[in-house]
């Protein structure tokens, strides 16, 4: 399962977040001791960043701070951008993707196909997954196009792998 929370950068950590009531591995790094010595293995984490967020200066700084301070392992970290998001400004977008990446943790894209991707700048982006937005899966089973953009969007994600 992925714990999802919001990434609070003046203090390095993952806040509690209002809709999982959960804290995240990346909140105490006394927890990954705790679960390891219980043979538990510490979850995936999931962080949305908003545009503000993404928009920050020094995110790559952060991020590198948060992961070396909490001493949590960033391939268990992923960051969540919207299509939109990326889209707006897709050089600076792939400049800071590429900064995230070199830290070390997943990329996603977030509600991919609602948005006006480029094929030709999604392609340049350092992204692991891509998420698909819910209005294609909510009635995959009963709606024959959304059954056919979803495999177009699975297969496209497969083919750009990382």
């Amino acid at each position: 399962k992925k714990v999802l929370c919001d990434l609070d950068s003046k203090i390095g950590r993952c806040r509690r977040s209002d809709r999982t009531r959960m804290y995240t591995p990346m909140e105490d790094k006394k927890l990954d001791a705790r679960w390891q010595a219980r043979g538990l293995a510490v979850p995936p984490v999931a962080v949305n960043l908003s545009a503000r967020q993404f928009q920050q200066k020094d995110l790559e700084a952060v991020v590198r701070r948060i992961v070396s301070g909490t001493g949590v392992d960033p391939t268990l970290v992923q960051f969540e951008i919207t299509e939109s998001l990326i889209m707006n400004d897709p050089e600076g977008a792939a400049r800071i993707l590429h900064g995230l990446r070199d830290s070390g943790v997943k990329l996603s894209v977030d509600d991919f196909g609602t948005g006006y991707s480029s094929l030709a700048y999604l392609k340049r982006f350092p992204i692991d997954a891509l998420k698909i937005d819910r209005e294609f899966i909510r009635d995959i089973a009963s709606d024959a196009d959304d059954a056919a953009i979803t495999r177009a969007i699975i297969s496209l994600g497969h083919s750009l792998g990382p």
